[in-house]
This record gives structure tokens, C-alpha cells and sequence, in this order.
């Protein structure tokens, strides 16, 4: 897996390449500026992206004409662990959230969890992102959503 890392602290950075890398994971590219992470993203050599607390930088890719890629799972790492802050991110279309500070196993889990178990991606008018619901319901009627294999 393909893992780009975005942060402007960069000693941050630097401790989560060597951990993520000494338990296997190969290709991590770190960067501390949003434009560099997008040059990564439309080289196309991304497979998910883990970024601090950059609201701007998701919303961009999730909704921007100019994302590299939409769909690109994204997993933020956050100190802001406020309600309002977590429905934020989770509207911008986080896949998955990792409260600072977090273990390197616990960072792990979530990068598990967006490659083993990937979720729908919802395009509307009111959200554009990973599928939030966590359970299969099976509805009909008006609250019944269309899949959408786009």
C-alpha cells in the first residue's frame, strides 16, 4: 500500500515514516505542504492518504473539479476531539479519525479498516465521501438510497 502523509510538523512526519515503515509498510511518502501532496495525488502513486487536522485539504479533494481523485481513502489524525470538530471531519468525508495522541497500532487499525473494509462513495448535494453509515440497512420507500457505483 501506497501511504502519503501530510503535516506541516515535520519531526511528526518523520517518527510516523520510520514506525510505519518498520512494520512493513514500504512506500511512505511524507510532505508538509498541501500542493505537494497533491503532485503525489496526480502522479496517481497514492493509495491513502493520512493527514493532521487540514479540513481545506479533504474538502478540496472531495469536492474541487481539479481533485486528482475524489475517492482517495483519507484518514486524519486530530487533537480537536470536540463533537462539532469530529462531525466536521467526518462531513468533509474522512474515511476513518485517529485521536492524538494515537499508537502506531491504533493508526494501523484505521489504515486496516479503510483497505479491508472500503465503504460506498456517496456523491450529493449535501455530502460528497465515504458512506458514514457503518451498518447495512436495508430500507425502501423515500428513505431508501440509490447504490451509486460511479
Amino acid at each position: 500500500m501506497r501511504l502519503l502523509c501530510l503535516d506541516t510538523d515535520r519531526e511528526w512526519l518523520n517518527i510516523l515514516s520510520r514506525e510505519l515503515g518498520s512494520i512493513g509498510f514500504a512506500n511512505v511518502n511524507t510532505v508538509i505542504d498541501p500542493k505537494n501532496a497533491l503532485s503525489y495525488l496526480q502522479m496517481g502513486e497514492v493509495d491513502l492518504v493520512i493527514t493532521h487536522h487540514d479540513l481545506k485539504f479533504v474538502k478540496f479533494l472531495r469536492h474541487a473539479e481539479a481533485s486528482p481523485d475524489r475517492k482517495i481513502p483519507v484518514i486524519m489524525v486530530t487533537s480537536q476531539v470536540g463533537p462539532d470538530e469530529i462531525f466536521a471531519i467526518r462531513d468533509a468525508g474522512v474515511n476513518e479519525i485517529a485521536i492524538k495522541p494515537c499508537s502506531i497500532k491504533q493508526l494501523v487499525q484505521r489504515i486496516e479498516a479503510v483497505a479491508t473494509n472500503p465503504r460506498r462513495f456517496v456523491w450529493s448535494p449535501h455530502f460528497t465521501g465515504p458512506d458514514r453509515r457503518r451498518k447495512e440497512v436495508l430500507l425502501s420507500g423515500p428513505e431508501r438510497r440509490e447504490p451509486d457505483d460511479a
